[in-house]
């Protein structure tokens, strides 16, 4: 009796093993699950992926936009209202800290999407060899990019390896130290040159909000005049170093000593950006000139031709949101020209009356709220 006791718990048993085994074996709900071959190997996903990297730019990210988004861009008194009016004043009045608008998140995803782009991108055959390194210095160029968005805001960051990080290391392994500013720099300044090797002068039309070889040799220029500037190149009788700005191991971040040759370095870089060939004379970029104007001079009248054509209509208009609370101040009017439909720009022309000079520093704030609703 006993023994058909044990045989039928065996079998029992047995039953429960094999049912506990296909209920923990959980591969088969995750069959529709890609691998990166599977990615990069198709043309569409390609594409997608490098999308993808792009679009941690936005949010808090965004060089220029809204409030809501970049509030550096509203930095006076222009705007003090909206949804948003707690934060605006966080910012105004300097109280802020380092989780305010936060974009550290963001920025190294951005990054993580970048370089297994980079890292995976030449296994796609479906495209030329050209498209390929075009895609790649655009990966490039973004991976870069958000290292500088990080150190514009955050300082010195850390520079994570190129082949990118095992999540499932031990936590001493993942934990990678600031790198300092100049190493930020120099890595942002690299990746920014390889990236201009393969990208191209210009962009056709739909391809337009992609960088171009000006974008990153800009972008090149840029973070090296913010490394030869005071900030991390102090003169010797600058009163503050950032000499408290460590790493775990005591070394300083910051720069503590004077090097001319960073301001040679920002001089070139410069340079090689106004020297892209192009219709400009000869370059691909030229100063921008705007003609100084005479607050004195009167407006021109309802009839007069627009500056550089013909205009279809003058429409009085009431003034602009932005700059309907300087009406106190002084009557504004704002007269819009139309252009002919072959032309995708307008201009604006306001006529300021001041009772005194001394509102001349609020006109310049309503001809900003203009500009500002005119870019818009």
């Amino acid at each position: 009796m006993r023994k058909i006791y044990k045989l039928y718990i065996g079998i029992i048993l047995s039953v429960i093993a094999v049912a506990c085994s296909d209920n923990l074996d959980s591969d088969k709900y995750f069959k529709d699950r890609r691998s990166l071959e599977d990615v990069f190997t198709d043309k569409e996903s390609t594409e997608e992926w490098l999308a993808h990297a792009y679009s941690f730019l936005g949010g808090y990210n965004l060089e220029v936009s809204n409030m809501l988004n970049t509030i550096t861009n509203f930095a006076d008194d222009i705007y003090f209202g909206g949804n948003s009016l707690d934060a605006y004043k966080t910012f105004k009045t300097g109280t802020y800290d380092e989780s305010y608008r936060h974009s550290w998140g963001d920025s190294y995803k951005g990054i993580r999407q970048a370089s297994i782009f980079i890292q995976n991108i030449d296994m796609n055959t479906k495209y030329t060899e050209e498209e390929r390194a075009d895609m790649k210095a655009q990966a490039r160029f973004v991976r870069a990019y958000y290292y500088w968005l990080l150190l514009r805001k955050y300082g010195p960051v850390p520079l994570l390896p190129d082949e990118g990080l095992d999540y499932t290391s031990d936590y001493d392994d993942l934990a990678i130290q600031r790198s300092s500013y100049d190493e930020c720099v120099e890595y942002i300044e690299s990746e920014m040159r390889l990236a201009a090797k393969d990208l191209p002068l210009t962009r056709a039309i739909n391809q337009v909000a992609r960088p171009t070889r000006g974008a990153a040799l800009a972008a090149r220029a840029r973070a090296l005049i913010y490394s030869a500037s005071p900030i991390n190149n102090p003169r010797p009788g600058d009163p503050d170093k950032f000499s408290d700005l460590v790493d775990y191991e005591g070394n300083c971040l910051m720069s503590q000593e004077y090097n001319e040759y960073k301001w040679a370095r920002a001089a070139a870089a410069a340079r090689d950006v106004m020297e892209l060939p192009g219709e400009n004379n000869g370059h691909r970029y030229e100063l921008y000139h705007k003609k100084a104007t005479n607050i004195a001079e009167p407006a021109p009248s309802c009839s007069s031709p627009a500056p550089s054509g013909g205009c279809v209509s003058w429409t009085m208009t009431t003034c602009i949101s932005e700059a309907s609370m300087c009406l106190s101040y002084a009557p504004v009017s704002v007269r819009l020209c139309l252009r002919s439909s072959s032309c995708a720009s307008y201009c604006f022309t306001e006529r300021v009356s001041w009772a005194t000079k001394n509102f001349r520093s609020k006109e310049l704030r309503i001809s900003s709220a203009i500009d500002l609703r005119k870019r818009r």
